[in-house]
Parts: structure tokens; C-alpha cells; sequence
């Protein structure tokens, strides 16, 4: 304590030494501030807890013109109606942005236009069928074979199944009647000059399907009219393929819905349509077709693009319970290969030209 006191009187002393020599200030020229308005002060002090609860709340201080005006000046702040409206266009902008930039960086795909080749007429079609479409009468004993055939050659040649020669091949000297026209009219008589072994060799539905040919020749005419020097024919082109759903026509004798007598007198060249569902090197499947009927065995399809030959219808086949409906009946035929394979196999020679 006695040690602290001298210094405690030397720090008065300087003390009174230094108020002394400061400037007293002039306070003569200050207004009255006590009606300045009044800054808001910020809040900061935390209130003590046993007095917040008991604190009467007073109201607010009059805000200024200024702060009033400030603050209706600030934008209001957007509804959700609005921000979804901003956020589907940002996302439609977006997705042109993109649109645009792959059009910029993948060229567009060439156009392909595929034409159809011009149809040719059923005039010209059924014109060019009627000489060389023939009615097959094979009768034996009391029972009837109505089939139909192909000219194949000026000689005469006649393409049609093996089954609806198989019963004559044991029979050389066998003649069916040939008719031709519509209704359909005697032309002469035509006898069995090839019978495929492979149709024999098997006994399975595809294999006799894909080897159902034989070749008939006419050898002689039925009255005194003779035979003409050359007969018009179909050309078989080995190389010849149809196209998935192409059309094809169908040209027969179809002789299942009628009776005897109209099959005798009044039988005439079924011309329709039939489209291609499915094939191989073989068989054609098409759909579609009043070519599926009895009597149509033997018949021709044709292009209705070129007017070539196309195939050898060999049989329509259905389930038991829809047969007798022909709409639903699948018509099998064989194709131009085939049938050029089926000969060539056997003879040696082709039937191409």
C-alpha cells in the first residue's frame, strides 16, 4: 500500500495538468437538436427473462415518407402460379436449344420415295390367261378329276400337280379332255409325259407339296378342228421370287361350288387376287383367295406388274372346322424354282427359256 500511493498522487497531478491545457469548445453556435426525427436503432440488447413476459408490448414508431417509399418501390415477390409459368417456358427453351443443336450436328435422312410400278389392268391380265389357262376333265370309270393346267410351250406341254395325276400313272395310254376359254370349250386331249419320282419317294404333306408337279402334252384334237400350229404359253423364269404382301392374280377352274351341270356346259376362268404372306425357294403361302377352291389344282398365279408366271397353285388347305370357309383357307403353290428343279433333277433339262 505505501508503495503505491506516490505513484497514485503523481497520476492526479498529471492528470489536472493536462485537463488544464485542453481547448474549452464552443457550444454557443449549436441548435436545439431535441427536434431532429429520431434514427431507428437496431435492436440488439437480448431482453432479461424475468421481465420479457411481463413487458407491455408498445406500438411501433411512425415509419418516415422515405422508408414508405422505399420499400413500395421493391417488387413483390412472385406467386407459385408464376414461378411454374417461368419454369415450363425455361424448360420449352431448353428443349429447342437441344432440338436445334442436333439438327446442327446429324443431317437430316434422305427421303426415299418408293413408287409402285404401274398395275396392269385386269384386261390385259385375264386377255393374256384365257389362252393359256386350261380346264383338265379326267374321267375314269365313274369318278371325275376337275383340275386345272398351264401351257408351257408352243408344243403344247401342259403343267399341272402330281396329285391330279397320280391316278393315271399307271395308265399310258390314259388321255384327259382339254378345255380352254369361258366358259370353257373341248380343245383336244392330252396325255401324262412326266410323273416326278420325288413326289412318290415321300409320303410327308412337304415333301409331295414341294415336288406336286407333272407335264401333260396335248397329242390330238377332239372334232374335226385341228390343232393349232403353235399354242400360246407362260414362260417359266427359274429365277423369279415374289415380295411379302405382294398381290398376285389367280387364275382356275374353280369348280367346288357348283353342280355337275354347270361344271359340263358352263365352267369359266376364275380371275382373283391373293396376297403373298410368306415364302421360300420352294412354296409360296399367300392368304386371301377364291383360287383355294376345289377344282383350282393346277392353276396359275401371275404378276400383275409383268403379266409373268409366278407359280403353280397346288392346294388350299384350312382347319377341318373353318374349311369349308374359303376366305379362311391358306394357299399353297409352288414357285418357278421349284418347279424348274423338280424337272431338271429328273431329266436334265430345264424348263427355263
Amino acid at each position: 500500500m505505501r508503495t503505491t500511493l506516490p505513484f497514485l498522487i503523481v497520476a492526479v497531478i498529471i492528470a489536472f495538468f493536462v485537463l488544464r491545457w485542453l481547448p474549452t469548445p464552443d457550444l454557443s453556435n449549436l441548435h436545439d437538436l431535441s427536434n431532429l426525427p429520431r434514427q431507428p436503432q437496431l435492436e440488439t440488447s437480448i431482453p432479461n427473462p424475468t421481465t420479457a413476459a411481463t413487458t407491455t408490448p408498445t406500438a411501433p414508431a411512425p415509419k418516415s415518407d422515405s422508408e414508405v417509399g422505399l420499400r413500395q418501390s421493391q417488387p413483390s415477390e412472385p406467386d407459385r402460379v408464376t414461378l411454374n409459368r417461368i419454369q415450363t417456358e425455361l424448360n420449352q427453351a431448353a428443349q429447342k436449344l437441344q432440338l436445334l443443336q442436333n439438327n446442327a450436328t446429324t443431317p437430316p435422312a434422305p427421303v426415299v420415295n418408293v413408287v409402285e410400278p404401274p398395275r396392269l389392268t385386269q384386261a390385259e391380265l385375264y386377255d393374256k390367261a384365257i389362252e393359256r389357262v386350261v380346264n383338265m376333265w379326267c374321267q375314269l370309270g365313274r369318278k371325275i378329276t376337275i383340275a386345272s393346267g398351264v401351257l408351257i410351250s408352243s408344243n403344247g406341254h401342259i403343267l399341272t400337280n402330281a396329285h391330279v395325276a397320280e391316278d393315271f400313272v399307271n395308265q399310258p395310254d390314259y388321255e384327259c379332255l382339254i378345255r380352254r376359254g369361258s366358259p370353257a370349250r373341248n380343245l383336244g386331249y392330252a396325255k401324262l409325259v412326266f410323273f416326278p419320282q420325288s413326289y412318290t419317294a415321300t409320303t410327308s404333306w412337304t415333301g409331295q407339296a414341294e415336288n406336286d408337279i407333272s407335264i401333260w402334252q396335248v397329242t390330238r384334237p377332239t372334232g374335226v378342228t385341228p390343232l393349232p400350229d403353235a399354242f400360246p404359253y407362260y414362260e417359266i423364269d427359274p429365277a423369279y421370287t415374289p415380295i411379302l404382301n405382294q398381290p398376285l392374280a389367280t387364275f382356275s377352274y374353280a369348280s367346288e361350288l357348283l353342280g355337275l351341270e354347270t361344271q359340263t356346259k358352263s365352267l369359266g376362268l376364275l380371275f382373283s387376287e391373293t396376297t403373298v404372306a410368306d415364302f421360300d425357294s420352294n412354296l409360296i403361302i399367300s392368304q386371301h383367295g377364291l383360287g383355294s377352291q376345289g377344282g383350282s389344282s393346277g392353276g396359275a398365279l401371275v404378276d400383275i406388274y409383268t403379266n409373268k408366271f409366278a407359280g403353280l397353285i397346288s392346294r388350299g388347305v384350312g382347319q377341318k372346322e373353318e374349311f369349308s370357309n374359303i376366305s379362311q383357307r391358306v394357299l399353297f403353290s409352288l414357285t418357278p424354282g421349284a418347279i424348274n428343279r423338280i424337272f431338271q433333277t429328273e431329266t436334265g433339262q430345264s424348263l427355263g427359256r
